[in-house]
């Protein structure tokens, strides 16, 4: 329309102007671009054919490096094992199979995460039987979901906005050191962002088809998202409260509206009550602890404690920042150094870019839920909380991306408009690819500077050494120089893991025993007493054990003099001395 062509006229003086305007004018245009800037429309009246070929190459290629990643020497970097990680495979594996026993304790009984958290068990149990089971196999699972969750956040993207965007929200996602390391340990918080990245790419769906049936299924993927983890508990909130945004915004649709929010709340009143339980049997997260602490802690006139509250949720505010953007200090992810941040610095500025472009229409009800995706499930947890670990922020750290990909399509936007549309599609190709390049060469260096922390590169050793035993006919037995109700004994259901195979793990209690230093020659006669033939035994001990204390050493001197003994392996923590059948049938002493 003419009216246009002159709106378009005064912009394109102005923009010069603001152009020549230096520094200071560089950033007014920018500022103004966004504020003039729209997304493009969803088809392109005129696609080149080429140009589908490159974006689906580069969504392939993101999505491989991003699998990459994930899966890449997936058995050995890290080496070590988290005591979180083996614990929760144990925990999987004996909720999934009856034939380990359940003496298995953390946070609750393995019996109570069948009851309250049965979805990350039935994923890894997936895995069990197909690999067998052992810690490869429990981060197998998460490593696969994990890369799923990447290509369906793509989608999720592309739902909220355009192509350009979603590639690049996406390849922020692949490339996160923070997503990288949740998918290569087999914790049970590795398992919560595929189910929030499911739940909101089935919500949108329900939103861009107003179907009450998907309404309906986003809700019964919030219920088993509510059974995977507690860190998913935020995900329903930020849909109910962008179903309200929605109902405000539409009102003459108040109808549909409410049948919606109807279809999506139903499942999850269903287990309303049994979440509530799990959160009492759990005795309350640490951060509501502090939270509620805090809160009676607090004494004065109401001006005294509107100040300290102030104070509270600024120094909170200004830790996740920090932990964000310029150094971490509360790691929970083997893989994330304690001495970076959180999140790729190139984010911040492109996230910045996209805010100013979904605050300049916040009642779109797409930039209204990314909105409240930041606000509720990034900045609300850790400011109320306190805390600011990577398992609690993942789930809104893809806002972030988000925010990302929408400031940086509107920077590509400008790419390609300064040049011919073939020009900048292959510039902006190239320069994803050479990013891509780079940060592979950048994230190899990495993985090879991760440096597991001793106590699990001992466990990790541990676990190795009983698994090799697991084809084998021979004992293995266990010394110790503490009460069995200590360490050790808490470790009876982990061999019994690393050293049982499905379906009939029962069998493997037979396979190895505990027993105290002092014990250790009444119980290799109690062994070989009655059998005809006896089966090779392996004795398992700490080498420190072997040097540092006098009782431990007393009772392998002993065995040595009375048994034929050979050490097969002499680890940096580990001493495996095995005794022959014929050796136990027949000792050199009687004492």
């Amino acid at each position: 329309a003419p009216g246009q062509v002159v709106r378009q006229s005064h912009r394109q003086q102005h923009v010069g102007r603001l152009k020549r305007g230096g520094g200071a004018g560089g950033v007014l245009f920018v500022v103004r671009e966004t504020l003039y800037w729209s997304e493009p429309e969803e088809h392109d009246p005129a696609p080149r054919p080429y140009r589908r070929h490159v974006v689906r190459l580069l969504v392939i290629t993101v999505l491989a490096v991003g699998a990459g990643f994930r899966f890449w020497r997936i058995g050995d970097v890290p080496y070590g094992i988290e005591q979180d990680e083996i614990a929760w495979t144990v925990a999987a594996a004996s909720v999934s199979y009856d034939h380990i026993i359940a003496d298995f304790t953390t946070f609750f009984t393995a019996a109570k995460q069948a009851s309250y958290l049965p979805v990350s068990s039935f994923q890894e149990r997936i895995f069990f039987d197909l690999f067998g089971m052992s810690i490869e196999s429990a981060r197998l699972e998460v490593a696969f979901f994990g890369t799923v969750a990447v290509a369906l956040f793509y989608f999720l993207v592309r739902q909220l906005t355009n192509g350009p965007a979603a590639l690049i929200a996406t390849f922020f996602l692949a490339i996160s050191t923070l997503h990288i390391s949740a998918a290569r340990l087999a914790n049970v918080e590795s398992h919560t962002l595929f189910w929030v990245v499911v739940s909101y790419l089935l919500f949108w769906l329900a939103v861009r088809n107003r179907s009450l049936l998907l309404f309906f299924g986003t809700g019964i993927s919030a219920v088993l998202g509510l059974w995977t983890y507690d860190t998913y508990y935020m995900t329903p909130a930020v849909i109910a409260a962008a179903l309200a945004g929605f109902a405000v915004i539409d009102f003459r649709r108040w109808r549909f509206h409410a049948l919606s929010a109807g279809a999506f709340l139903l499942p999850i009143a269903l287990i309303a009550e049994d979440q509530f339980t799990y959160l009492d049997i759990r005795g309350g997260e640490p951060g509501f602890r502090l939270l509620r602490a805090f809160r009676e802690s607090l004494e004065g006139p109401i001006w005294e404690q509107a100040w300290d509250w102030l104070t509270y949720f600024g120094e909170n505010i200004t830790d996740l920042l920090e932990n964000l953007f310029v150094e971490q200090t509360q790691a929970d992810f083997l893989l994330v150094r304690p001495d970076g941040p959180l999140v790729l610095g190139a984010v911040l500025p492109l996230a910045a870019l996209g805010l100013l472009v979904v605050l300049r229409r916040p009642q779109r009800r797409e930039h209204l839920f990314v909105l409240l995706w930041i606000a509720l499930q990034l900045l609300l947890v850790p400011m109320m909380l306190g805390t600011t670990v990577a398992r609690v922020v993942l789930p809104g750290i893809l806002a972030l991306f988000v925010l990302a990909g929408i400031g940086g399509s509107l920077a590509l936007r400008h790419v390609t408009a300064r040049a011919s549309s073939g020009q900048g599609v292959v510039v902006a190709g190239t320069t994803l690819l050479l990013g891509i390049l780079l940060i592979g060469v950048g994230t190899q260096m990495y993985f090879s500077e991760v440096q597991d922390p001793n106590d699990r590169v001992k466990q990790r050793a541990w676990v190795d050494l009983v698994a090799a035993q697991r084809d084998t006919s021979a004992y293995i037995l266990m010394p110790g120089s503490t009460d069995l109700d200590g360490y050790l004994y808490r470790k009876r259901t982990h061999v019994a893991f690393v050293v049982g195979k499905p379906p009939d793990l029962r069998a493997a209690t037979d396979r190895f025993g505990f027993v105290l230093f002092e014990d250790l020659l009444t119980e290799l006669r109690s062994y070989a007493f009655g059998r005809e033939v006896a089966e090779p035994l392996l004795l398992l001990m700490e080498r420190k054990v072997l040097d540092e204390q006098e009782g431990a050493t007393d009772a392998v001197v002993a065995v040595r003099r009375c048994y034929s003994t050979e050490s097969v392996h002499s680890g940096p923590y580990w001493q495996v001395i095995e005794i022959t059948g014929e050796s136990l049938q027949r000792p050199r002493c009687r004492t």
